[in-house]
């Protein structure tokens, strides 16, 4: 089995994302490199998408945003590799596992208000210049890293 690596830029998205939205689930896909190689032990997932908050479970909307995140993956070397979905529970209190360096970075990020900035693929089917890739936000953790 491999080894399952998660990057600062898809760890803190992530977290962001359920920041913004504590009292509504949210789900999104994490992105890792294309390594066409089997020699590879590891998965890093290096990005995530956010996808919804409003209803997690609209097929018609899944479909236009994984069409569309694959269009993307192919033009940037990544493929979807995983799913991620923080359920609306505020008492679960289970211990994270990331690294120091990624919870330090996460940490200062919700502390300066960074998930308001977070835009998943509900807020771009809203507005569509809502870019659901977060290149900003992209930037600004990359600033933090």
């Amino acid at each position: 089995m491999a080894d399952i690596l998660v990057g600062v830029q898809a760890y803190c998205k992530l977290l962001l994302h359920a920041a913004k939205y504590p009292h509504c689930a949210v789900n999104g896909v994490l992105l890792a490199e294309d390594n066409k190689s089997k020699d590879h032990k590891a998965v890093r997932f290096v990005d995530c998408i956010p996808l919804f908050h409003l209803s997690l479970g609209l097929a018609p909307m899944l479909e236009i945003a994984l069409l569309q995140i694959d269009t993307y993956c192919r033009s940037k070397g990544y493929v979807i590799a995983g799913y991620y979905q923080a359920n609306e529970n505020y008492d679960d209190s289970h211990k994270s596992t990331a690294e120091e360096d990624t919870l330090r970075t996460a940490t200062e990020l919700l502390k300066s208000g960074a998930q308001r900035k977070l835009l998943d693929f509900d807020n771009h089917l809203d507005n569509v210049k809502n870019d659901w890739r977060n290149p900003e936000l992209s930037d600004l953790i990359s600033r933090c890293t």
